[in-house]
C-alpha cells in the first residue's frame, strides 16, 4: 500500500491540529484546578483561624474581599489577613 503526498500531509496537520486543540482544552482545565484547590485550601485555613482563634479573640470575617483573597493565594491569602490587622491595627 502507497502513501500519497497530499495524504500524508493531511495526516500530519490533523494529528498536529487534534495536539494543539488538545493543549489548549487542558490549560482552562489546569488554571481552573489550581484556583479551586487554593480557595478550599484556604476556607480550610480560615475556619481553622475562626475555630482556634476564637478562645485568644482572633477572628478573620468572611466577606467578598476575604473570599476572593484566599481564593486567588489559597494559604498565603490566610497569612495576609492575619496580618493584616497587625499592619494596620
Amino acid at each position: 500500500m502507497t502513501l500519497s503526498w497530499p495524504t500524508a500531509v493531511a495526516f500530519c496537520a490533523a494529528v498536529l491540529f487534534l495536539f494543539v486543540a488538545g493543549r489548549l482544552l487542558v490549560w482552562p482545565l489546569r488554571v481552573t484546578a489550581k484556583l479551586l484547590i487554593n480557595a478550599l485550601l484556604g476556607l480550610l485555613g480560615l475556619w481553622v483561624i475562626n475555630f482556634i482563634g476564637a478562645g485568644a479573640g482572633l477572628k478573620i470575617a468572611v466577606n467578598p474581599f476575604n473570599a476572593a483573597l484566599v481564593g486567588l493565594l489559597g494559604v498565603p491569602g490566610v497569612l495576609v489577613l492575619l496580618c493584616l490587622p497587625i499592619l494596620f491595627g
